[in-house]
């Protein structure tokens, strides 16, 4: 339990609010995977991308690194993780991890510029990337120093419901 304040009337009025408990995060066994990445547009400094595990909507995100490069979203009535999201991911994440650049080199659409939204794919470059991308977020949750101890983090070869 906590309190906030909720602007009414331009007017903050203290309010208590309820934290409801979190489940245990589910990691995926990834079957498919769907890739968004959004580069630079007209000029402005946008470079995420976004790796989708499943087709849930309603996922909150949460940070999986000290920087808030990586974050991982979830179901919050389930704790299933239904895929990650990078900032910086060109710009800083392959910098900070070449070993992830070549993959990419090879997933990233020749030519495209901007947004680029994958279907739905299931050849064994682009899970095993996923793969590798969903292992990293899994082991940051694993440090002693995460900040969310209330999300306990359940191996990544656990069944997911």
């Amino acid at each position: 339990m906590g309190m906030v304040e909720e602007w009414r009337d331009s007017i903050a009025h203290p309010t208590e609010i309820y934290w409801s408990p979190v489940p245990p995060l589910l990691w995926p066994e990834i079957r498919r995977v769907r890739f968004r990445y959004t580069g630079t547009l007209d000029g402005s400094e946008i470079d995420a991308l976004m790796a989708l595990f499943t087709e849930k909507q309603g996922a909150m995100t949460i940070d999986a690194d000290e920087y808030g490069d990586m974050m991982f979203r979830y179901d919050y009535e389930t704790g299933d993780v239904t895929g990650l999201h990078i900032e910086d991911f060109e710009s800083r994440f392959l910098k900070k991890y070449p070993a992830f650049a070549d993959g990419w080199a090879a997933l990233k659409p020749k030519g495209k510029r901007g947004f680029h939204n994958s279907p739905w794919l299931t050849d064994e470059a682009a899970l095993d990337y996923a793969r590798r991308l969903k292992d990293m977020a899994f082991e940051a949750t694993l440090a002693p120093d995460w900040p969310f101890e209330d999300l306990q983090s359940i191996s990544p070869s656990s069944p997911s419901r």
